[in-house]
Order: structure tokens, then sequence, then C-alpha cells
């Protein structure tokens, strides 16, 4: 009994060569073109082995392909939301320690907004963290100081609740650490500042007993920290003293 030989297919073949051409050519000019086309240039050069698997296998190669396919498409998926995770979170403990440029901030907000509204909030909210921390330490005004570190928490909290699933252990932590840190040492700056507040206007006041009365206020403020339970007793103590010597 004879073997029957898969008849060759020269013209099938020949536009297989041909499909290979100029399927590589266009990958090349759309990597060689903007940014945005590398992702149509990739597209292409998967479709070469796409051609030339089911040439040689038929059905049979385009399974094979197919699983291969979407297996480096997981991969490739997986990888690319890691970085852009890291990255997020990054921005996060950025925002959230230090103070920013504002236009660039609002700059780099308002990309995120525009490809995910919720990465964007919780940059957003990062940097209303960043920002009240540092007007509460040095405000010299006693309500603003204590609504920007309850605005600070505020945000946290809303970070904690409705951002957990794309914040790291690591960023989580450093949030943690940053509000606990913060409000140890607002429970004394807090005094501090007002106390300097009122030391300031001596400057402008000529007569004694406007002085007095602004040293007064300096003593007071202290003094309204050294009852308070959570604040360092013994600089304020200290400052007190400071105080106490100008009368």
């Amino acid at each position: 009994m004879s073997i029957k030989k898969r008849p060759d297919r020269p013209a099938f073949r020949g536009l297989g060569v041909f499909l290979y051409g100029a399927t590589f050519l266009a990958a090349i000019i759309s990597l060689m073109a903007k940014k945005q086309n590398i992702v149509l240039g990739l597209l292409i050069i998967l479709s070469i082995p796409f051609i030339l698997l089911y040439q040689l296998f038929g059905a049979i190669g385009l399974i094979i392909f197919t699983i291969l396919a979407i297996g480096m498409g997981m991969i490739f998926i997986s990888s690319s939301n890691k970085k852009e995770v890291e990255a997020l979170n990054t921005l996060v403990r950025e925002y959230a320690k230090t103070k920013q440029d504002h236009k660039q901030v609002a700059k780099v907000i308002s990309q995120l907004y525009k490809r995910n509204f919720q990465h964007g909030q919780l940059v957003r909210s990062a940097q209303i963290i960043g920002e009240s921390i540092d007007i509460a330490l040095t405000s010299k005004k006693k309500e603003i100081a204590e609504s920007r570190m309850n605005l600070a928490q505020e945000n946290f909290l809303e970070i904690i609740n409705s951002q957990m699933q794309v914040l790291t252990d690591e960023t989580i932590s450093f949030l943690k650490n940053l509000l606990e840190s913060s409000l140890k040492t607002f429970h004394t700056e807090v005094y501090i500042n007002l106390a300097k507040g009122s030391l300031e206007k001596l400057r402008t006041l000529k007569t004694d007993q406007s002085k007095f009365k602004y040293i007064n206020l300096a003593k007071e403020a202290i003094e309204e920290g050294l009852r308070d339970e959570k604040s360092n007793k013994v600089f304020l103590e200290k400052y007190l003293k400071v105080i106490e010597a100008s009368l």
C-alpha cells in the first residue's frame, strides 16, 4: 500500500512568504514611528509565527500559538500591572512625605485622572495628607492647625478604606508611621507655634503694657500645652522658662 504524500502547494507557500515579509516590514515601520505604535508593532510581529505555524501544522499550529500567546499575554499584563502599582505607590509615599511643586503635582494628578480616576484620587489624597501635615505643624493658629491635622487623618482613612487593593505593605506602613509621628509632634508643636505667634508681635509693639500682654498670651499657650496629655512636657517646660525670663 502506497503512502500518499501531502500535495505541495507552492502558491500557498508563496503567499506565506509574502505575508511574512509584509508583516515584518509593517512591524518595523510601526516601531520606528511614534511611541504609541509600539503595541501595534508588537501585535504585527506576533502574527508572523501565527502564519508560519499555520503553514506547517495547520489547525494544530494555531492551537499551539493561541496557548502560547495567551500565556505570554498574561505574563506581560501581570508584569505591566506590577510596575504600574510600584510607580503609583512611589508617588503616594513621595507626595505624602514632602512638599511638592504645585504645578508639577497638578500635572501628574491630571494625567492620572485621565488614565485611571481611582489612581488619580489616591495620589491626590496623598498630596492632601502631606500638605495638611505641613500646615498643621507650622500654623500659628490653633483652629487651622487642628483642622488640617484632622484632614490628614480623614484622607489617610479614605485611602485605607477605598484604595487598599493597590497599596503595598511598604506604603501602608509608611503612611501609618507618618501619621503617628506627626500626631505625636503635633501635640507639642501646636502650642509652641501659638506662643511663637504671640512673641513675634512684640517686634511691632512700642508700649510695655502691650508687650506684657503678648508675653502672657505666649505663656498661656505653653501652659495649655502642659495640660495636654500627649505633649512633650520636658520640652514645653524649657520653653516656658525662656518666656518667663523675658517678663
